[in-house]
């Protein structure tokens, strides 16, 4: 196989492997269904069809990265797949979301390093929050650079969002580091609303703010901890695209199963005794 990463960009040639092995899955075999009656691939599908596009592996375990792509100085590249039905949303609203992580008993472990043990400690010190969140993720990413000798600096984030009501896909790549490198750049809040009687309530989650504009979110309750990051700051994305439509496409499951076991299917078919 050709190159299919330089400096931690997908190659035209590895983005085509990647769509083509996606469309695969129209078949029925994709976890998600589709508008138009088909199915296509779900998060894990994605993990899997990536891994062989780029040459790579896919662990499928709880760690930081997704794939691992060998690379010449006996490293490997680390990509964190993520993807999401919000498509629709990004002309809209000028980011992509990306759920970094929902480790919640983690996060307070982390957090009562530092002596924040329950709500009111964590509304009423956000900016120690959000710092020791994002130390958190950092910590986790360093433990990959050691133990699988993960090169950070050229790892990223792939984030595949899609459109079923216009079957489209667009992929965007970002830097690994995204917005742990410096934590202290955001303003850290607890927003809060006033309810129809008048009375202030906070929200549930933590904010990290820049010039206005949010870019991380922590939920106390759930944990999750979610990155939204600008479409313009990705180092690399693709044009949107279509899936490649199947040769046959009335090809289901059962057809495949005929193709493969043509001889055991026919007996399954014709034994109609209960089992015992």
């Amino acid at each position: 196989m050709t190159q299919a990463l330089v400096h931690g960009k997908l190659t035209p040639g590895a983005f085509a492997r990647l769509r083509l092995i996606l469309s695969t899955y129209q078949d029925g075999t994709g976890h998600e269904h589709a508008a138009n009656g088909t199915t296509i691939p779900g998060f894990r599908q994605f993990e899997r069809a990536l891994a062989v596009a780029v040459g790579g592996s896919a662990p499928e375990n709880k760690k930081i990265f997704d794939v691992l792509v060998p690379a010449p100085d006996g490293k490997q590249l680390g990509i964190s797949c993520k993807m999401r039905e919000e498509l629709n949303s990004v002309d809209r609203n000028g980011y992509v979301y990306i759920e970094v992580s929902n480790a919640r008993a983690q996060f307070v472990h982390h957090l009562n390093q530092i002596g924040i043990h329950d709500v009111s400690q964590y509304r009423s010190r956000p900016r120690d929050t959000g710092i020791q969140i994002l130390d958190w993720i950092r910590h986790l990413h360093n433990v990959e650079e050691s133990g699988r000798r993960v090169d950070l600096e050229n790892s990223t984030y792939l984030v595949l969002l899609y459109s079923k009501k216009t079957s489209e896909f667009q992929l965007f790549q970002y830097r690994c580091d995204l917005f742990i490198s410096d934590a202290g750049q955001f303003d850290w809040s607890v927003p809060q609303y006033v309810d129809k009687e008048g009375n202030p309530h906070h929200r549930e989650h933590l904010c990290g703010e820049k010039d206005g504009i949010r870019y991380v979110q922590w939920f106390w309750a759930a944990g999750h901890l979610k990155f939204f990051p600008r479409v313009q700051n990705a180092t690399w994305k693709s044009e949107k695209f279509m899936l490649e439509p199947l040769p046959n496409t009335e090809l289901t499951i059962v057809d495949k199963a005929k193709d493969y076991f043509p001889e055991q299917w026919q007996q399954a078919c014709d034994d109609t005794e209960p089992i015992d």
